[in-house]
């Protein structure tokens, strides 16, 4: 995407963050389910995708981990409506003797079956092209990424109207260096390890603020803005990878390399 804004001081960064954040949302949607009392909960986050005349919901396996025991998982398709999630799903599977915590691919793809079809206009929500999804970006260090999703901390009920707020939640960050991924049991080449740590992230006037709890972030989409390896600069909106797992000892996002859910688009297509 040409003319991108170049952020000189810290508000002005602040500034280019909100501006992406509200342009990248227009792909995103938070994956929810409703509790006993009818109350919705933010459960994850998805990427909506378009290839051909199909739309995929691209997430985090563990985020619909839930559909295996029948319970409804939905997203808003209008200001008071719900699509919910059926169709075609394919997952990556958890490795033999290990539980699903320990997966270090996590990845789902669900073909979105039936009506309620994106685009969905009175939320300003679309699918993003396939042709936007750009696999084993490396190396992973020297590039400006961009994370957009729904921390399931900033989903409110309002009990008497009853209408749910579902506040995002957008930060650009970066990864930690190549050579050193093997000190967190991860690969350059499969993952996106990314720096984060609650405690410093900064608002205006360089304050710092407590991020909210990445809880909820699983699915989001990891967004390439800028990379300072290359001569060029993306030309256009790209997904290189899906946030699986937030390690807060290790002040970690780990995501996972979008190549995964490209393979599980193709066998769904």
């Amino acid at each position: 995407m040409s003319g991108r804004p170049v952020a000189r001081t810290f508000d002005q960064r602040l500034a280019v963050i909100s501006k992406w954040g509200e342009i990248l949302l227009r792909n995103v949607v938070p994956i929810c389910e409703k509790d006993n009392r009818g109350h919705t909960q933010g459960h994850g986050t998805g990427l909506l995708v378009q290839r051909g005349e199909a739309n995929f919901l691209v997430t985090a396996a563990h985020v619909l981990d839930p559909l295996r025991d029948q319970r409804r998982l939905f997203f808003p398709c209008a200001q008071s409506g719900e699509r919910k999630i059926v169709g075609r799903i394919l997952s990556t599977e958890t490795p033999v003797g290990k539980s699903r915590k320990e997966d270090l691919v996590d990845i789902a793809v669900v073909k979105l079956d039936g009506e309620s079809q994106p685009p969905y206009p009175e939320i300003q929500k679309e699918s993003l092209e396939f042709s936007c999804l750009r696999p084993s970006v490396l190396p992973r260090s020297g590039k400006s990424l961009f994370v957009t999703g729904f921390p399931a901390t900033r989903t409110k009920t309002h009990i008497l109207n009853k209408n749910v707020e579902l506040r995002p939640y957008a930060n650009m960050c970066s990864s930690i260096a190549d050579d050193k991924y093997p000190d967190y049991g991860l690969k350059p080449e499969a993952h996106i390890a990314l720096s984060f740590d609650v405690k410093k992230v900064y608002g205006k006037g360089a304050r710092p603020i407590q991020a909210p709890d990445p809880a909820g972030m699983s699915g989001a989409p990891i967004w390439l803005l800028f990379d300072h390896t290359a001569e060029n600069h993306p030309t256009k909106n790209e997904v290189i990878g899906v946030v699986i797992e937030h390690r807060r000892a290790q002040k970690l996002l780990v995501g996972t390399d979008i190549s995964v859910a490209i393979e599980l688009i193709a066998k769904l297509s």
